[in-house]
């Protein structure tokens, strides 16, 4: 079982009024990974959520000319994996690649459907979940295609990506090139 107040209380915010430890006592593996090295790679089984207990992740695809696309980063209290696999129960197309020395936590999906049937609440966890990655995607899609750059950048200026993200990773979350990224802060901070 794993002992974490900052897990517990998400899993009681979640999941009120039942008792959250046998989700807890679900919690086999922690693991830790280095920064650069990766947690799923296009063809695992990613068949497990992850729960970031310390560091930092960053979830890509690459595309057809072998560009990497960032499309979502993961920090503390925050959960990780490709979800397509997850929710499909396929192979990952994903990379999910740890960005700085980091710890996790690993509940497995069939951990998971045992505690939905056992435990009906706690499927109250899972449609949480669900509901924050679709909002977070519909997001990710509307700031793609409604925002120019420079909008797009502001919007992450008031999120911890800016000082946590190295600055290639933040170019491919936009949809611009390094040089565009470099040109669009000048612009900004010259101001």
């Amino acid at each position: 079982m794993v002992k974490n107040e900052k897990l517990l209380k998400q899993l009681q915010e979640r999941v009120p009024n039942v008792d959250v430890l046998p989700f807890l006592n679900e919690f086999k593996e922690v693991i830790q990974i280095k920064k650069n090295d990766f947690l799923v790679k296009p063809g695992d089984k990613a068949f497990f959520l992850a729960y970031i207990n310390k560091g930092a992740f960053r979830v890509f695809f690459l595309d057809e000319t072998g560009r990497e696309i960032t499309t979502w980063f993961g920090f503390e209290e925050m959960w990780v994996t490709d979800l397509m696999a997850y929710y499909k129960n396929t192979i990952a197309n994903f990379y999910v690649q740890a960005i700085e020395n980091s710890e996790v936590y690993i509940i497995t999906k069939k951990s998971l459907n045992k505690l939905y049937k056992q435990y009906p609440k706690y499927k109250d966890f899972a449609i949480g979940f669900a509901e924050e990655g679709m909002v977070m995607m519909m997001e990710r899609c509307y700031y793609l295609q409604a925002l120019p750059a420079k909008e797009r950048y502001l919007k992450l200026m008031t999120t911890q990506i800016i000082n946590r993200v190295p600055s290639k990773y933040i170019a491919t979350f936009l949809g611009i090139t390094e040089t565009s990224l470099s040109r669009l802060r000048r612009q900004i901070f010259v101001k």
